[in-house]
């Protein structure tokens, strides 16, 4: 189960890098504009946790000096800030079950028969994990500060900085398509880089969303693949502990 929880803190967390690579990505344009004050809108009407989602079926495969594991994951969202987060084995076995708001975090390790327990304040310090962060590793663009910027786009992109829940928050946004295409975050409890990229944009509902989120890091690479979702979905949240399992605390 700890290693569950690297990985997440992992695709959680990203520190500061100065150089990021274009992702591949789909031919769309909602943009004509050049100055970052007219893109904005735009930028934030495409986040996709703006509205309820179910990611029904995402594949995650996470390489390790060479090793390769992989698994299945289903990612529900309610609206303002609630995830439910399933990950299972190739074969279905459910592994874990996340759930984050933004201010409790609960996982059940159903393989160890153990429910991991705690507030984000306490996780974020030791593991890294930051609930008000996953929107960001969606591809959504969250600016806590409000910043209004003047910044123009070159040749097609721009850079804009701000912070989350005391992170330093590094996007670039792609004009054109008025999308976020890589990310980065400065953390104080990591010194190891790593680069997010998001690529295969698809359309649903008349927004665009990235398929493909690519994470390189310093020790290993994470690729999640989000092959099924629905957006907007009606549906509801309901986080289930298994009997008698062992509560640990993350402190």
């Amino acid at each position: 189960m700890y290693k569950v929880i690297f990985i997440l803190s992992v695709v959680f967390v990203s520190t500061g890098c100065s150089v990021f690579q274009k992702a591949e990505r789909s031919d769309f344009k909602v943009s004509g504009e050049t100055n970052w004050k007219a893109i904005e809108k735009l930028v934030v009407n495409q986040n996709l946790t703006a509205h309820n989602f179910f990611i029904n079926k995402a594949r995650i495969d996470v390489v390790t000096n060479g090793a390769k594991e992989s698994f299945l994951a289903t990612i529900k969202f309610i609206y303002p800030d609630t995830f439910l987060i399933s990950l299972r084995s190739k074969t279905g076995i459910e592994a874990a079950r996340i759930y984050f708001t933004n201010d409790t975090i609960l996982i059940n390790d159903r393989i160890n028969r153990k429910l991991f327990f705690g507030r984000p304040g306490n996780a974020g310090r030791k593991y890294g994990i930051v609930p008000e962060i996953l929107p960001v590793m969606l591809g959504d663009f969250i600016d806590k500060n409000g910043n209004q910027l003047d910044n123009e786009c070159i040749k097609g992109e721009t850079v804009i900085n701000t912070a989350i829940a005391g992170n330093k928050i590094r996007y670039v946004i792609d004009c054109k398509n008025a999308k976020v295409i890589a990310v980065s975050r400065e953390s104080s409890n990591s010194n190891n880089p790593a680069v997010i990229k998001f690529g295969k944009f698809l359309s649903v509902a008349g927004i665009f969303f990235p398929s493909i989120i690519n994470i390189d890091y310093s020790e290993m690479n994470v690729n999640i693949r989000i092959d099924k979702m629905e957006y907007p979905w009606n549906g509801n949240i309901e986080f289930i502990h298994g009997n008698n399992y062992e509560l640990v605390e993350l402190l």
